[in-house]
């Protein structure tokens, strides 16, 4: 009731210390003088009702981490809020975001873990109260696999194996450029408690982890486990011909193999037991490194196309014979 104002508000106090109201004013009308009890009970009446509570809640757990809930539909409701508890009776979180139908489906759910869900249904009345409470346990997944472990192998792969998850029909594997995450995952569908990682960059360390998954849903990621990819030391022969390609010429010794050809990413070494000194660069490679440790042959690298040395590799030299480089190189290492 305003008496002998002549400011006024709607909101807010007439006093300026006094905070604004904290929601929406949905309707308001201005009569010249006080309302009867007559008036009041009619205005009282225009009020829309709040829709009835709904009946008929139920909750049924579908997999380790989704809950289906259904109820009645309510007349008059023109849209619902579910609402969720770990405890029967309460307090409920309400779920997000609310539906118009009768209906909703609750993810992100932990396994083998009981909630409790009321709804409440919404109309231009207002909010009708909770219905009754329905509760469902979530399925229990497989357990999460153990003693996951990573080797790395030269050709830019690392090998993962793990123990078997009882009742797994498959198994996720997921994988970070940093230790905890995130992980993006890199093979589903996988049967057996193996996999191999390929096409890796060379030098670089990748961290794993390895889910379980069955009708049921997914177990929790396993323990983590990281390996770096071994970087391969190729040594130039040139037995078969002078170039120095990629994936093609087997020109190189790694290890005990005689017959190798060069990849990017590899170390290449050159020493004194190459068949020759002079090498003719046929593609742009972009090695790990490039070290010449040679005293009795000396090295000569051309390229008849152009072609040079590229990327972040590092050159050395070591022993007394010479190294010549006259082809085009854009390498960016030392």
């Amino acid at each position: 009731i305003l008496v002998n104002c002549t400011n006024n508000f709607i909101g807010r106090s007439v006093f300026s210390g006094d905070p604004y109201l904290n929601g929406k004013v949905d309707d308001f009308r201005i009569y010249n003088g006080a309302l009867s009890v007559a008036q009041i009970a009619a205005l009282y009446a225009l009020t829309p009702a709040a829709p009835a509570a709904p009946a008929g809640a139920s909750a049924t757990a579908v997999s380790s981490s989704v809950i289906n809930l259904s109820w009645t539909p309510v007349a008059g409701a023109t849209n619902y809020i579910g609402q969720r508890s770990l405890s029967s009776g309460g307090p409920y979180v309400p779920l997000v975001p609310s539906v118009t139908s009768a209906n909703f489906t609750d993810t992100g759910l932990s396994g083998s873990t009981v909630y409790y869900y009321v709804v409440a249904a919404v109309g231009s009345g207002g909010a009708s109260t909770n219905s009754p409470q329905a509760s469902a346990t979530t399925l229990t997944p497989p357990p999460i696999p153990a003693s996951l472990t990573a080797t790395g192998l030269y050709g830019g792969q690392i090998v993962l194996t793990w123990d078997a998850s009882a009742g797994a029909t498959s198994y996720n594997v997921k994988r970070a450029m940093l230790s905890g995450g995130p992980y993006a995952t890199v093979a589903t569908g996988v049967t057996t408690p193996g996999f191999t990682n390929s096409s890796l960059v060379f030098n670089a360390t990748y961290y794993y982890v390895v889910s379980a998954v069955n009708a049921n849903g997914e177990s929790l990621n396993s323990n983590e486990t990281n390996s770096i990819v071994p970087v391969p030391t190729l040594v130039w022969k040139g037995n078969v011909n002078t170039n120095w390609d990629i994936a093609t010429t087997t020109n190189w010794l790694f290890g005990g193999s005689p017959s190798t050809y060069f990849t990017d990413g590899a170390s290449a070494n050159f020493d004194d037991t190459a068949t020759t000194g002079s090498v003719n660069l046929a593609a742009t490679v972009s090695p790990y490194s490039v070290t010449f440790s040679n005293s009795a042959l000396n090295y000569t690298v051309s390229s008849a196309n152009g072609s040079g040395i590229s990327g972040a590799a590092s050159l050395a030299k070591l022993g007394s014979g010479t190294a010549t480089l006259t082809c085009s190189n854009t390498f960016a290492g030392d």
